[in-house]
């Protein structure tokens, strides 16, 4: 059994910092908080986290959650 972390994020800007970063690999689950953001904003922020082998797992009005997939 692997252990993971998950992390929520309730700043915009934190989030596209961290998108930005190398991310840890034990950070396996990502919780945004989305609820202040334009769909443009949002879509702009799944890129990133493409870019960083996530994809979206789930997403409502109020958050989005990205899981660590593994590269193929």
């Amino acid at each position: 059994m692997r252990l993971y972390t998950v992390i929520l994020i309730n700043r915009l800007e934190t989030a596209f910092r961290l998108a930005d970063a190398t991310i840890p690999l034990a950070l396996r689950h990502i919780i945004i908080k989305t609820n202040e953001m334009t769909p443009e904003v949002r879509q702009d922020l799944l890129h990133q986290f493409e870019i960083n082998n996530f994809v979206k797992q789930s997403e409502n009005e109020d958050a989005i959650h990205v899981m660590r997939i593994r590269k193929q």
